[in-house]
Protein backbone atom coordinates (compact mmCIF):
# COMPACT_ATOMS: atom_id res chain seq x y z
CA UNK A 1 0.00 0.00 0.00
CA UNK A 2 1.38 3.38 -0.98
CA UNK A 3 1.80 6.36 1.27
CA UNK A 4 -0.30 9.48 1.02
CA UNK A 5 1.36 12.89 1.03
CA UNK A 6 0.24 15.32 3.71
CA UNK A 7 -0.37 18.85 2.40
CA UNK A 8 -1.09 21.86 4.57
CA UNK A 9 -2.61 25.24 3.85
CA UNK A 10 -1.23 28.51 5.27
CA UNK A 11 -4.03 28.46 7.80
CA UNK A 12 -2.94 25.01 9.01
CA UNK A 13 0.67 26.23 9.29
CA UNK A 14 -0.66 28.96 11.62
CA UNK A 15 -2.68 26.36 13.54
CA UNK A 16 0.47 24.30 14.07
CA UNK A 17 2.59 27.34 14.97
CA UNK A 18 0.03 28.30 17.63
CA UNK A 19 0.75 24.99 19.38
CA UNK A 20 4.28 26.30 20.15
CA UNK A 21 6.21 23.58 22.02
CA UNK A 22 3.59 20.95 21.12
CA UNK A 23 3.96 21.55 17.36
CA UNK A 24 6.46 18.72 16.80
CA UNK A 25 4.30 16.25 18.71
CA UNK A 26 1.22 17.27 16.69
CA UNK A 27 3.09 16.90 13.39
CA UNK A 28 4.36 13.46 14.43
CA UNK A 29 0.80 12.32 15.16
CA UNK A 30 -0.63 13.83 11.97
CA UNK A 31 2.00 12.09 9.86
CA UNK A 32 0.38 8.78 10.87
CA UNK A 33 -2.26 9.65 8.26
CA UNK A 34 0.25 8.83 5.52
CA UNK A 35 -0.78 5.17 5.74
CA UNK A 36 -4.46 4.37 5.22
CA UNK A 37 -5.89 7.77 6.21
CA UNK A 38 -9.52 6.62 6.06
CA UNK A 39 -8.99 3.81 8.58
CA UNK A 40 -7.53 6.15 11.21
CA UNK A 41 -10.39 8.68 11.05
CA UNK A 42 -14.11 9.28 11.05
CA UNK A 43 -16.01 10.46 7.99
CA UNK A 44 -17.84 13.71 8.67
CA UNK A 45 -21.47 14.46 7.81
CA UNK A 46 -23.63 17.46 7.02
CA UNK A 47 -21.82 20.54 5.70
CA UNK A 48 -18.50 18.72 6.11
CA UNK A 49 -19.49 15.60 4.16
CA UNK A 50 -16.47 14.38 2.20
CA UNK A 51 -14.02 15.36 4.95
CA UNK A 52 -12.45 13.26 7.69
CA UNK A 53 -11.66 13.93 11.34
CA UNK A 54 -8.56 12.44 12.95
CA UNK A 55 -8.54 12.55 16.77
CA UNK A 56 -5.33 12.71 18.77
CA UNK A 57 -4.09 13.81 22.19
CA UNK A 58 -1.20 16.13 22.95
CA UNK A 59 0.79 15.88 26.20
CA UNK A 60 -0.91 17.96 28.86
CA UNK A 61 -3.08 19.80 26.33
CA UNK A 62 -5.93 17.36 25.78
CA UNK A 63 -7.82 16.23 22.72
CA UNK A 64 -7.22 17.68 19.25
CA UNK A 65 -8.58 17.11 15.77
CA UNK A 66 -7.14 17.30 12.28
CA UNK A 67 -9.86 17.83 9.66
CA UNK A 68 -8.82 16.93 6.14
CA UNK A 69 -9.84 16.04 2.60
CA UNK A 70 -8.50 13.03 0.72
CA UNK A 71 -7.56 13.42 -2.93
CA UNK A 72 -7.59 9.74 -3.89
CA UNK A 73 -6.28 10.20 -7.44
CA UNK A 74 -3.18 12.04 -6.19
CA UNK A 75 -2.87 10.15 -2.87
CA UNK A 76 -2.92 13.41 -0.89
CA UNK A 77 -4.41 14.33 2.47
CA UNK A 78 -5.10 18.07 2.43
CA UNK A 79 -5.30 19.35 5.99
CA UNK A 80 -7.95 22.01 6.51
CA UNK A 81 -7.64 22.71 10.23
CA UNK A 82 -5.78 21.42 13.29
CA UNK A 83 -7.16 22.53 16.64
CA UNK A 84 -8.71 21.49 19.92
CA UNK A 85 -12.21 20.11 19.59
CA UNK A 86 -13.89 23.31 20.81
CA UNK A 87 -15.53 25.09 17.83
CA UNK A 88 -13.31 23.26 15.33
CA UNK A 89 -16.22 22.18 13.16
CA UNK A 90 -17.51 25.75 12.72
CA UNK A 91 -14.08 26.96 11.59
CA UNK A 92 -13.60 23.84 9.45
CA UNK A 93 -16.83 24.65 7.62
CA UNK A 94 -15.60 28.19 6.83
CA UNK A 95 -12.23 26.95 5.57
CA UNK A 96 -13.84 24.12 3.58
CA UNK A 97 -16.11 26.57 1.74
CA UNK A 98 -13.15 28.84 0.99
CA UNK A 99 -11.03 25.95 -0.36
CA UNK A 100 -13.91 24.80 -2.56
CA UNK A 101 -14.31 28.35 -3.87
CA UNK A 102 -10.58 28.37 -4.72
CA UNK A 103 -11.02 24.98 -6.47
CA UNK A 104 -8.51 23.33 -4.13
CA UNK A 105 -11.22 20.84 -3.13
CA UNK A 106 -13.82 19.42 -5.47
CA UNK A 107 -17.25 18.16 -4.45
Amino acid sequence: MSNYAIEVTRAVEKDLDSLKHLRAEAVEKILKLENEPKKKSSALKGNLKGLYSYKFNLSGAGSFRAIYSIKEEDEICLLIIVASRENIYIEADKRYKLLKKQNLIKD
